[in-house]
């Protein structure tokens, strides 16, 4: 792909913000290809493209770690020094994932957005069900605040496991990564439409 080789990974790796841009323009890219050429699966296509978008990016950080260990094995045995780039490379497509997908599903039309969307909506709807029906009616404001919350609390936990996943089954870990920042983008847009942000 083109689009990869635009920029080189130790360019993304040293400059946060242009991962992120890239990372919001490959997921807009992804999106978009995913609707118009699978429109009924869209919501996991999309997620699949990224994956192999983003795939080299990771890979190269991990193999050039590797390589570090490798010429000296004796270097800090600090989780955070050893793996502090790639934390923050899973971080940073983390957020950019976030960032595109609030935006794209705030201003398609309704149809677009639910038919692109669709599993995610629906893990969000399944996650409010459960969450309603373990308060009580009168409680409706704290739930919102508490789905929130809760939402945040699984997906920090998954983007922990899937980092550590991530050195046994290779790039599975993104694609959880990217399912997880998707459902919260879908979250953060639709809360903001609910409290009048946004159309």
């Amino acid at each position: 792909m083109v689009f990869e080789n635009i920029l080189d990974y130790k360019t993304l790796e040293k400059k946060s913000h242009l991962l992120l841009i890239y990372t919001i323009i490959l997921t807009s890219i992804s999106i978009f290809v995913a609707y118009y050429l699978f429109d009924q699966n869209a919501s996991v296509v999309f997620l699949f493209l990224m994956t192999i978008s983003a795939s080299h990016i990771v890979y190269n950080e991990l193999r050039e770690e590797e390589i570090e260990d490798e010429k000296d094995p004796f270097i800090d045995n600090a989780f955070w020094k050893r793996n502090e780039k790639i934390i923050k490379i899973y971080c940073v497509l983390f957020f950019g994932c976030i960032i595109s997908v609030a935006f794209w599903h705030s201003i398609l039309n309704q149809s677009q957005s639910d038919k692109i969307f669709n599993s995610q909506i629906n893990t969000i709807q399944n996650i409010q069900n459960t969450n309603r029906n373990s308060l009580n009616a009168t409680a409706n404001s704290i739930a919102d605040k508490t789905l929130f919350f809760v939402i945040i609390k699984n997906n920090i936990i998954v983007m922990t496991l899937a980092f550590l996943f991530s050195f046994v089954f290779g790039s599975g870990a993104l694609y959880i990564i990217f399912w997880n920042a998707s459902v919260i983008g879908i979250f953060i847009s639709q809360s903001a439409a609910k409290i009048g942000v946004i159309g």
